[in-house]
């Protein structure tokens, strides 16, 4: 899972961490050989699909940037792929660029196909309501054929935040 966020990251333009991106962009770039995420499920054989929102908390009024990344590590070309980001009402696309967008059902659409070993990247920038209430968590429902994600944004309008991890991803009652 380290491989996609360092994926991503190296994915988005620099100006995401400190200001908003107002272009779209699809990248192409090599699967990584160790899975990318093994906690979000891969239905499709020899594809993957990840989303995720940089930042993932913000104040009402900011600008985080949507990433989904779709990774082909079959061996043949993935063709005909269509990817669907439906925004909740308070989160809206900044500007559609390359990518399809209808406002009367607030879903992004990007057709994509992908080379084997590889994957794509797509990047839409956001904008969150300046009326959306503190502690107000946004979902965006990230889908392409039978699989399916969630990209999730809490609003604050406070600096102080509590980050939970956890060095064990399942366990037993009663483990420590």
């Amino acid at each position: 899972w380290l491989a996609l966020v360092l994926a991503v990251l190296m994915a988005l333009p620099m100006t995401a961490w400190a200001e908003p991106v107002i272009s779209n962009e699809v990248v192409i770039t090599p699967v990584p050989e160790e899975p990318i995420d093994p906690d979000q499920p891969v239905v499709e054989p020899g594809l993957a699909l990840y989303a995720s929102l940089s930042p993932d908390v913000c104040a009402p009024g900011g600008t985080p940037v949507l990433s989904v990344v779709l990774a082909n590590t079959g061996d043949t070309l993935a063709t005909g792929q269509i990817v669907t980001c439906t925004l909740p009402v308070g989160l809206d696309l900044l500007d559609p660029g390359a990518l399809s967008y209808d406002s009367a059902t607030r879903t992004i659409t990007w057709n994509v196909e992908v080379p084997a070993g590889q994957m794509a990247t797509m990047t839409a920038a956001l904008s969150v309501s300046a009326s959306s209430t503190n502690g107000m968590v946004y979902s965006i429902p990230v889908t392409c054929g039978e699989m399916s994600t969630l990209a999730a944004l809490t609003v604050t309008d406070s600096d102080l935040r509590l980050y939970i991890s956890s060095d064990v991803k399942r366990a037993d009652p009663g483990d420590p």
